[in-house]
């Protein structure tokens, strides 16, 4: 990662490749000990799982399935960490791009008076409100309030609105689909109350599309915000 990157982004990054070399290790010591590997029951729960043993499913493929759901969120994560990252410290730096945010003589209060606290609590509030919006929304808002010109395509943001509904299936209902999914991305090949499966193939696509958009930002924010990013040799 040569040339000028902001800590938000070599964060990301660290972390992605972290969590895959250690999902990858995990998933060769799996493959390798399967056939001897005992099952491992953890008190005070033996006594129960003991008299269902048959009926657990295949060690790697139940953690195949168990990683693909976690890969998800955890990238999802991992990219709204680094908006969120991004924003915040653009507003502490630059606090009176907040005068549209009222602070109170409570928050003042409940910080002890202490200035800095006050405004990290009102760029954390700010970015989170940004967060809640569609991407569309986001990104335009960020163009507009903070003159971070990032070029995102139709198609781009098409693949993240699909791969944040991936993402909440995954979070809020156990990778079960429902009829919003169906309905916005015309699955017709998938049935409501069906599990959603993915290959590790899919979501590295979706990794590559959200590793090249933060790159992409990483570059526009370098353009507005030179002090966020430092020489990587």
């Amino acid at each position: 990662m040569t040339g000028y990157h902001s800590e938000f982004l070599l964060t990301f990054n660290t972390n992605i490749t972290m969590y895959r070399v250690m999902q990858t290790i995990i998933t060769k010591s799996i493959k390798e000990n399967q056939e001897n590997q005992p099952i491992i029951f953890i008190e005070p729960y033996r006594e129960a799982l003991e008299e269902i043993e048959d009926q657990i499913p295949n060690t790697l493929d139940r953690f195949l399935e168990f990683q693909a759901r976690n890969l998800v969120q955890f990238y999802y994560s991992e990219f709204e960490n680094y908006i969120y990252k991004c924003i915040r410290a653009i507003l502490i730096s630059s606090p009176g791009k907040m005068t549209k945010n009222q602070i109170t003589i409570g928050i003042i209060i409940k910080y002890n008076y202490d200035v800095k606290r006050v405004i990290e609590f009102k760029a954390e509030k700010v970015v989170e409100k940004l967060l809640k919006k569609p991407f569309k929304a986001i990104f335009e808002e960020i163009d507009e309030e903070y003159d971070i010109k990032l070029i995102i395509t139709e198609e781009e943001l098409k693949e993240l609105k699909r791969f944040k509904q991936i993402r909440n299936l995954f979070a809020h209902r156990s990778g079960k689909i429902d009829k919003t999914f169906i309905n916005n991305f015309r699955e017709e090949k998938l049935k409501e109350g069906d599990i959603l499966k993915l290959k590790l193939s899919e979501i590295d696509k979706y990794a590559l599309i959200i590793t090249n958009l933060l790159f992409k930002f990483d570059q526009a924010l370098s353009i507005t915000y030179p002090k966020l990013v430092s020489y990587v040799p």
